[in-house]
């Protein structure tokens, strides 16, 4: 995984500005407190992080090779645009309808409305580089593209990303990393994630609109894990609606997998006793050999929803079967009612297909980065 930190972009320029400080100081600020939200919400880090100020040869170099074959232009002021002329019908793959470009300034040198900035020429105040066309900066989908090609090349697999990315920002990546590899397909996937909104608005949740928290708040009353199965319990593509009763939910949710395997264990044990176990019909109905849920679901739609219903569906048949009544016949005074186990000593029953389906839950749960130690489940909100 690779993550590029765009350190010149015009909202940090103007709010360094405001802030008396230079733009790479307030990115450098960023960029630390991003690491630190993310750390807490035991995201691991990238593998390689590359920031836009440390690689302006390599997108001077990259902007120069998209010129070499005839993809873009300079003009009189400065500038270098990409000539969406020049990719034909391409240019639209990704998102398949394009939207028709905005109205364009009048003093707009650019050849055609929709031709978009490899290189701003530079502006009163701004930070700037020297260039063969002049002083100025990268633009914002050239960044991007030649951080990612200095890794991973001429082709990339995956590309993530939040669907409002999809166009233009996506759709003039693939445009400028095809112009200067001079190859048919760089990107074989892009995924883009759904937004995360505030229950019963139709609006994102977004510091401009001011109805967000932030993470540290968030993790003053819940655990990362609670937010981890939030997020599961939605589609990536979609939407999210965040809530007071979703996080609550997962919390519970959370709370009750712990349980689970506390019981599950001491029955196991013999701790915790209760009647005979269908073994067969719950083998059936537990784990099966080959694929588990768990691959087949997110080769098919990752981060679905239906993927954390198999890790979770597996804990519930159990518990019913821990459940069920020890006997028809009434037990003596201050025994449990019919249904409920008998936290007493016993034989443990079924203990190898407990075993399978209590490793399941906990690999399960492991690989989407899911903790079900009590020490992480005990959080509740004030």
């Amino acid at each position: 995984m690779v993550m590029g930190v765009t350190d010149v972009d015009d909202k940090i320029i103007k709010r360094a500005s405001e802030m008396n400080i230079s733009p790479a100081s307030l990115a450098s600020l960023y960029e630390e407190d991003f690491k630190q939200d993310m750390a807490a919400l035991k995201v691991l880090p990238p593998t390689a992080s590359l920031r836009v100020t440390e690689n302006i040869p390599q997108i001077i170099s990259f902007v120069e090779g998209i010129m070499a074959h005839g993809h873009a232009y300079s003009t009189a002021k400065g500038n270098v645009y990409f000539d969406l002329q020049s990719r034909g019908d391409d240019y639209g793959k990704l998102v398949g309808v394009v939207p028709q470009p905005a109205g364009e300034p009048a003093d707009s040198d650019k050849r055609h409305a929709g031709d978009f900035a490899l290189w701003k020429a530079a502006k009163p105040q701004e930070v700037f580089w020297a260039s063969p066309w002049g002083h100025g900066r990268p633009g914002w989908h050239i960044e991007c593209s030649a951080m990612a090609s200095s890794v991973f090349g001429s082709h990339l697999d995956i590309h993530s990303g939040g669907i409002d990315l999809a166009f233009p920002h996506h759709e003039n990546e693939i445009a400028q990393c095809e112009a200067f590899h001079q190859c048919r397909q760089w990107g074989n996937y892009f995924l883009h994630a759904g937004h995360l909104h505030v229950k019963g608005k139709e609006e994102k949740m977004s510091k401009s609109l001011k109805n967000y928290i932030t993470i540290k708040d968030f993790l003053q009353r819940f655990s990362p894990d609670v937010f981890r199965l939030f997020c599961l319990r939605g589609s990536y593509r979609s939407a999210i609606d965040y809530s007071e009763d979703a996080m609550l939910q997962a919390q519970q949710l959370l709370l009750g997998l712990g349980s689970f395997l506390e019981d599950a264990r001491a029955y196991m044990k013999g701790q915790l006793a209760g009647g005979s176990v269908g073994e067969d019909q719950l083998w059936e109905r537990g784990p099966t050999p080959g694929p588990t849920a768990l691959q087949t679901g997110v080769s098919l739609d990752p981060h679905h929803k239906g993927v954390v219903t198999a890790g979770v569906g597996p804990s519930r048949e159990v518990s019913r079967e821990m459940a069920r009544e020890p006997s028809r016949q009434p037990g003596p005074p201050g025994s449990p009612a019919p249904g409920q186990p008998r936290r007493d000593a016993g034989g443990p029953r079924s203990p190898a297909v407990f075993g399978a389906i209590v490793s399941y839950v906990e690999q399960f749960f492991e690989t989407v980065g899911v903790s079900l130690a009590p020490r992480q489940t005990a959080v509740m909100p004030e």
